[in-house]
């Protein structure tokens, strides 16, 4: 991997635990998450705050529908937003003292978000599906800390973290469905755990590592063939911008660390990696 370039995409915090940041292509803004205040930041080009919107306890998840509407993970239900204007909270089991947390959409359109239990318990998470019906089912149990998932292009395969195994697994997909799980990158001797993923048009992976500092690549065989150092320990995901822009966008936290007034901690970091990354998949309602 060339050296990257890093950059502090906004000049403050804008989130104490920004997530799930995605790149929307409707407003020609960066969305994100401050997950934990249960907010959606826009941001412009220039890492400007354009909005903040209260949405519920927790935001988990931001997406768009193939019509344009919007799809926003929330603590145990999944807010699908319509442009007529109807909304449909879609309730998912998660069960007490849990709560939803990131997720993604499939190339066939459905929608799977995880799970994890307030105090992190083994084995409280799940991952769901939810298909463009709104009907909603357990695709995997005994997840601890849902996070990270991609998709290939094709929707043949699907990658996916759950933090506390301190790898990335892939799984064979079939009528939506996850098989045949086995281990794509054993990332135990990398600093921190794996948390937010997301994909090139080359088949590499990016993943933050919360507490590591670091956004790792890994290539299509389940190497690190990269690493992009930030200047902050709690890392948390990432998203690829525009088209062709070769920009990738990394979200940080604040949470539970003492910070003073000129710490950096939730800020927005760019890092100039030169690929573009996979188009974002919608949720087809």
């Amino acid at each position: 991997m060339k050296s990257v370039t890093v950059e502090m995409f906004t000049s403050v915090p804008v989130a104490e635990h920004g997530e799930g940041p995605v790149w929307d292509d409707d407003s020609r803004t960066l969305v994100i998450l401050d997950m934990l205040a249960g907010d959606i930041v826009s941001l412009d080009h220039l890492g400007t705050v354009l909005s903040r919107e209260h949405v519920g306890d927790v935001a988990t998840l931001f997406r768009r529908t193939n019509s344009g509407g919007r799809v926003i993970g929330r603590e145990s239900d999944v807010l699908v937003e319509r442009l007529e204007g109807q909304a449909v909270a879609v309730p998912i089991p998660v069960g007490t003292g849990r709560r939803l947390n990131e997720g993604t959409c499939a190339p066939d359109g459905s929608l799977y978000i995880g799970s994890l239990g307030y105090k992190e318990e083994k084995g409280a998470g799940r991952l769901w599906r939810v298909t463009k019906d709104l009907q909603v089912s357990e695709i995997l149990r005994d997840v601890t800390i849902s996070n990270g998932m991609t998709f290939s292009a094709d929707g043949r395969f699907c990658y996916f973290i759950d933090s506390t195994t301190r790898r990335v697994d892939l799984f064979d997909v079939e009528n939506g469905l996850l098989g045949n799980r086995r281990v794509h990158a054993d990332l135990s001797d990398i600093p921190g755990l794996p948390d937010g993923m997301a994909s090139d048009s080359d088949g590499n992976l990016y993943v933050a590592m919360w507490q590591g500092g670091r956004v790792i690549r890994i290539d299509p065989k389940g190497h690190v063939s990269g690493t992009i150092l930030l200047p902050v320990s709690q890392v948390t995901s990432c998203c690829f911008g525009a088209a062709d822009s070769g920009d990738l966008y990394i979200t940080t936290s604040s949470f539970g660390l003492d910070s003073g007034p000129d710490a950096i901690d939730g800020c927005v970091f760019r890092a100039m990696v030169g690929v573009s990354g996979l188009a974002i998949d919608r949720f087809a309602t």
